[in-house]
């Protein structure tokens, strides 16, 4: 009979059996955060802190649990469950604030291509690529995400339809203007970018994203290359 677990495994990777499987990092992990659903969330907990100062082997193995339970491997971006996570908080601060919210997705429209013509050495390289440019590029409040394989996320807080279509173009021309380099090879990228802002497009977190990811879709549809919003 399988052994039965505490929560959803997602393999080999999974962090919570990594977090597990080691009794005294699991101790200390659970005195700086705790897991609710398949999130680590950090909380206070200033009466764990003395052993770690103590043992930078142990400090050093928390932080690695920190970054596979909050960042994409890859491109080092947040992942979807701190993009959702963040995202529900962002809306119900604008709620609150009666301020304005946007959130924007992209996904590359020659993805499938460049992975057949380059492989999977091109196409990370591609996605990391991306990721680097979305830090460099948005402001330290936003939210940039790795929503799942080529499909990114971000939040823009404080930013109107205007602004984020603003954002959305300099991305895009950022994109075409900077191609990946695989050696000496230039792999050309070009972005599919949907727009939605709050109250507008959508007044909740469910909302606000589909209307996101539909005009993402729109502008594939379009012929790709473009910020499309609804």
């Amino acid at each position: 009979m399988a052994e039965e677990k505490d929560h959803i495994c997602s393999g080999v990777n999974c962090i919570f059996c990594q977090i597990a499987a080691n009794d005294e990092v699991s101790i200390y992990a659970s005195g700086l955060a705790i897991v609710t659903g398949q999130n680590l969330v950090p909380v206070d907990s200033p009466g764990v802190t003395t052993h770690f100062e103590s043992n930078k082997d142990h400090a050093k193995q928390l932080e690695q649990l920190e970054k596979l339970a909050f960042y994409d491997q890859l491109t080092g971006l947040f992942n979807v469950h701190v993009f959702l996570r963040e995202l529900k908080d962002e809306v119900a601060r604008a709620q609150r604030y009666k301020r304005p919210l946007s959130i924007g997705a992209l996904r590359i429209d020659n993805y499938e291509e460049i992975k057949t013509k380059y492989g999977p050495l091109g196409a990370e390289l591609v996605l990391k690529h991306i990721g680097d440019l979305l830090q460099d590029l948005l402001r330290e409040v936003d939210i940039a995400a790795r929503l799942q394989a080529d499909q990114f996320t971000i939040i823009l807080p404080e930013t109107n339809e205007a602004g984020a279509r603003v954002v959305g173009e300099r991305i895009r021309l950022s994109l075409t203007k900077k191609p990946a380099q695989l050696n000496a090879l230039t792999l050309d990228i070009t972005p599919s970018i949907g727009i939605a802002t709050f109250p507008k497009h959508g007044q909740d977190v469910d909302a606000l994203l589909d209307s996101c990811l539909n005009a993402q879709a729109a502008a594939l549809s379009n012929g790709g290359n473009c910020v499309h919003v609804l």
